[in-house]
């Protein structure tokens, strides 16, 4: 990975972590992957949103905690 698409990623990552709020994590991953040119990154942004989105629905996480585990 070119070092300022690294440098971007741990930036994207320090917000991720940063913050409690749902939308703001889902942001600053979306940040990342439409600005990536790595084609592998989609299909697996897409997958965590999809479990993220159906362990929300089903209860089995909270709002403020996101996992994919």
């Amino acid at each position: 990975m070119q070092y300022n698409k690294r440098q971007h990623l741990e930036t994207v990552l320090k917000k991720f972590h940063a913050t409690d709020d749902e939308i703001l994590k889902i942001e600053a991953l979306q940040d990342f992957t439409k600005n990536s040119y790595y084609f592998d990154i989609w299909p697996k942004y897409n997958n965590w949103i999809y479990v993220y989105c159906m362990r929300r629905l089903q209860g089995l996480i909270k709002p403020d905690k996101i996992t994919t585990d």
